[in-house]
């Protein structure tokens, strides 16, 4: 089980009150795949990821960033007994998309 202090639990809240789902999870999704491209192999399902410009065009890149951030997000607003099932359900979302499920 997760247990946060006061302090954690405002300095979450600070960091990610600031962080819009539907636009930096494209983006940070894009930007793992372009700076550290030996991560494209576990993502071959989603077509062309031959340049940054066709990863940072590709539809399932950005849903899939969207999601990923969703989950995190679901995880973040579940109480803390519940954390831990919702980061389970980030890692079964991940899985799904690299082994294509």
């Amino acid at each position: 089980m997760v247990e946060w202090s006061d302090s954690e639990r405002s300095t979450i809240a600070s960091v990610w009150g600031k962080i819009n789902v539907d636009e930096i999870g494209p983006q940070a999704l894009a930007r793992v795949l372009i700076v550290y491209p030996l991560t494209q192999r576990y993502l071959g399902a989603f077509g062309n990821l031959s340049s940054a410009a066709a990863i940072l065009g590709n539809p399932k890149v950005s849903e899939h960033g969207r999601t990923v951030l969703n989950a995190l997000d679901k995880a973040y607003n579940s109480e803390d007994e519940k954390i831990s099932i919702s980061f389970t359900s980030v890692v079964i979302i991940i899985f799904k998309a690299l082994y294509d499920f």
